[in-house]
């Protein structure tokens, strides 16, 4: 199966699971702009573009052909260990298919906006701050029941976005905060 598919099938690098933004490379500001994806300029002078990327749907990327210099050159640890041929394409698509089962998204992210309402970024950024506001309640355990399954199943989409999507440990953003 070729790595293109593997990309076009899953998405979790442009969708938000991962990072809340992406390097945008010098001059690509214009195409960016083009696209509907936001940008800012980071202190540094560096420039980024906002993710979740407003050109991905549910039929995967809507400007494939025309996307940023990032998007082309990414490869997560689940594309790079099927290039190596450490896991087949079929493993694959079902690693892929067990992170959209578990429906960020349309689910769990909803349910733990509840716990903290202003809550942006990534996955694990998300879990960190239902810990955090769970922990400062008058009645942790109370809370822990009420979401228990939101909690559990984020928990576990974390894991898996560790095991097999982020390059190295410290590529999660919940590692670096």
């Amino acid at each position: 199966m070729a790595s293109t598919n593997i990309c076009v099938a899953c998405g979790i690098c442009c969708d938000g699971h991962l990072f809340d933004h992406a390097r945008m490379y010098p001059g690509e500001q214009p195409l960016c702009a083009s696209l509907g994806m936001g940008t800012e300029e980071r202190d540094d002078g560096e420039g980024r573009f906002l993710l979740p990327c407003p050109r991905h749907g549910a039929e995967g990327c809507t400007v494939y052909d025309r996307r940023p210099t990032t998007c082309r050159t990414f490869r997560c640890r689940l594309l790079k260990d099927h290039e190596a041929g450490a896991i087949s394409g079929d493993e694959a698509l079902a690693v892929i298919g067990k992170v959209h089962a578990l429906d960020w998204h349309g689910t769990l992210r909803p349910l733990l906006l509840r716990l903290v309402p202003d809550q942006a970024g990534p996955v694990t950024r998300h879990l960190l701050a239902a810990q955090a506001a769970i922990a400062a309640d008058p009645d942790p355990a109370a809370q822990r029941r009420t979401h228990a399954q939101a909690l559990l199943r984020t928990t576990a989409l974390v894991e898996l976005l560790r095991q097999y999507f982020y390059k190295r440990p410290e590529e999660d953003p919940a590692a670096r905060e």
